[in-house]
């Protein structure tokens, strides 16, 4: 059974009906102006995929609401959904269990589709457990204590009723009934009537010039003697003993800030809550120049591998961190005693669960590929694979579906030819990659200037591989090459310009969204900035183009458990670390994450990886010519800022 997540994550139906199933659950909207009362229905937002591609059409869904992830009673009744419209993989509906479904336990969702053609209702397992938003509405009835700002404290001044309001009543502290504060005539305002008479504290009415008695009604002729025009003594505070107003010693001048409350010298203030923080931990270098080219993947036991270059020692090098946060990892050299290697590095993880990486032998002016031996790759087997000419340069690795062969996943190698002035591909024909066969021979992908920073992504459905590089040919813009089908990828394939305007490119990332289509980040140099390509089709022979941070150098990209893809970069105007979050499945709209970290200022070489950790956070790699070492950022939180604390 394919497993997933669900709500706002992927899920997968344990029938052939359903690949992915992708869904969103936010509350709805709050009061109106009007003091309309807040429904109990939240929207639900999805995708649906079938074999692997976008489903249109009219599907029965049935939604189910639970208290645990398995067994228990249902809670409430099923909500029927018939006929419910998708179109391109995509549906909305209300989903309303009823006032009393959300107390502040956790719930579950079970889900069971069936759509044309089907024989029955197909249930996805497993559930899927509610994010927090619809819980807004276990706080409907803060409309009792209208104003807990405005009345301070909820437990003394229930509603503006019984403390009138922060006007008449500072706060339920100061003025703790509307019987000791009525009106303006007793408590003007909190600045002009903090006296010992309404506070009852010798912290709020010292003296006469802090409590000015001068035309003021109802003042005990006492107190007001005590404060002026003599006041008490130094180290004295007016007190009521019972029967009169005395000057008595302050017993009680020793003050202590509680939590929130930030206490120097004789003020308070409110403290700021601390922020949650990003990790960063050096891994390697330092003392030598170790961590360029670094390339990072999710292993199978949920923590990160990293392959990189030591510049210092001219070796290939990998880091698995001990945890998720990669505070911690053991460093082993894979390649390199013999030569200089490990540049242009790129690591996946390979269908038999190893690590695997492609990277380029400087002296023997060669690709080369390292399996590593175990998850922790501890040890690795290392084969040449292609040492005609200048080759080696630029490589994209990926996992295919072997669909030409044996239908096995493999290995599929995008590279740079600096003798032809062209790409290549090669696909491994063991998980080793000790035995291969150059993917394809297709002029059509043959040009002058094209192959350097190379991307390689593979399509979710039919697993085959699509490939981005610069082209510097005239017209200058990106290239790309695709092959769909098990044919195309053997005997040729399509190939085309996703952007011919004449622009110089380099620095490409790419993924694939939601939608099944693969999303490019490239550096625009004319322009100085990122530049975002969004494939308008599955061919990708058009691309819906949007302008990205000025400034911005070597992306990479990953995607979150929401499905959004978040974009992570070097700003060197500002020597900073910084993101673009997808704020919706398409990336249509962006937003820029500041300050995830720093790299040297001096520095002018950078290069970046990134991952989305097990914990569902970003995971950044970096490293620049200033600090000379491999260094790790852990974000605390999906968006990757240090600012965001979630509400």
């Amino acid at each position: 059974m394919n497993r997933g997540l669900l709500g706002p994550v992927v899920a997968a139906a344990s029938a052939a009906l359903l690949s992915v199933l992708l869904v969103r659950a936010a509350p709805p909207l709050g009061q109106g102006a009007l003091g309309v009362p807040l429904s109990t229905g939240f929207t639900y937002q999805g995708q649906l995929l079938r074999s692997g591609l976008p489903y249109s059409g009219a599907c029965d869904f049935e939604f189910r609401l639970f208290a645990s992830e398995t067994g228990g009673d249902q809670l409430g009744a099923s909500i029927i959904r018939p006929a419910l419209s998708v179109t391109n993989g995509l549906f909305t509906t209300v989903l309303d269990f009823g006032p009393n479904a959300f107390a502040g336990q956790a719930r579950f969702i079970e889900v069971a589709i069936k759509c044309a053609g089907d024989a029955a209702m197909s249930t996805l397992s497993p559930r899927t457990a509610l994010t927090p938003a619809p819980y807004a509405l276990y706080a409907v009835s803060a409309g009792t204590a209208m104003s807990a700002t405005s009345s301070f404290s909820a437990t003394t001044a229930v509603t503006a009723t019984t403390a009138f309001s922060a006007t008449t009543a500072g706060s339920a502290i100061v003025a703790t009934s509307a019987t000791t504060a009525l009106s303006a005539t007793h408590a003007l305002t909190a600045t002009q009537s903090l006296t010992a008479y309404h506070a009852l504290s010798s912290s709020l009415a010292i003296t006469a010039s802090t409590a000015p008695y001068a035309g003021l009604t109802g003042v005990p002729t006492p107190l007001a003697a005590l404060s002026s025009p003599s006041p008490c003594s130094s180290g004295q505070v007016p007190k009521w003993l019972g029967t009169t107003w005395s000057c008595q010693n302050d017993s009680d001048t020793t003050y202590t800030a509680g939590p929130g409350i930030r206490l120097s010298g004789n003020e308070f203030s409110v403290a700021a809550a601390p922020r949650p923080t990003t990790t960063r931990s050096t891994l390697d270098g330092q003392s030598t120049d170790a961590g360029e080219w670094p390339s990072i993947a999710i292993g199978v036991d949920g923590l990160a591998l990293i392959a990189y270059y030591d510049r210092t020692n001219g070796d290939l090098k990998v880091a698995h961190c001990e945890d998720v946060a990669c505070t911690t990892a053991t460093i082993t050299t894979i390649d390199g005693t013999s030569s200089n290697v490990g540049q242009f590095t790129s690591l996946t993880i390979g269908p038999d669960g190893f690590g695997i990486m492609s990277y380029y032998d400087v002296t023997n002016t060669a690709l080369k590929v390292a399996h590593c031996d175990n998850i922790r790759c501890t040890s690795a087997t290392t084969a040449t694979l292609d040492d005609t000419g200048i080759v080696g340069q630029y490589t994209s690795i990926s996992v295919m579906k072997d669909e030409i062969e044996n239908g096995n996943g493999q290995v599929v190698i995008a590279y740079y030819d600096a003798s032809a002035n062209r790409p290549k591909l090669i696909q491994c024909r063991n998980t080793q990659c000790t035995s291969f066969v150059p993917l394809v021979e297709n002029a059509a992908i043959d040009g002058v200037g094209i192959g350097q920073w190379t991307a390689t992504v593979t399509f979710p459905g039919t697993g085959l591989p699509f490939v981005f590089s610069r082209k510097t040919s005239s017209p200058a813009g990106i290239r790309y090459f695709a092959c769909q089908s098990a044919t195309e990828c053997a005997t040729g394939g399509l190939a085309g310009d996703i952007d011919s305007s004449g622009t110089s490119f380099s620095e490409l990332a790419a993924t694939i969204l939601a939608n099944g289509r693969p999303l490019l980040v490239a550096r625009n140099e004319s322009l100085n900035r990122l530049d975002i390509f969004r494939c308008a089709n599955d061919a990708c022979s058009t691309a819906d183009t949007f302008s990205g941070p000025t400034g911005g150098r070597m992306p990479a990209i990953t995607v979150l458990p929401t499905g959004q893809a978040f974009v992570f970069y070097v700003h060197p105007p500002t020597s900073q670390l910084r993101g673009l979050f997808c704020t919706d499945l398409l990336c249509s709209t962006r937003l820029t994450i500041e300050d995830i970290g720093r790299v040297h200022p001096s520095s002018t070489q950078w290069h970046t990886a990134v991952a989305t950790g097990s914990d569902g956070n970003p995971l950044f790699v970096f490293w620049d010519d200033g600090n000379t070492a491999l260094q790790v950022v852990h974000a605390t939180n999906p968006f990757g800022t240090p600012g965001y604390r979630r509400r």
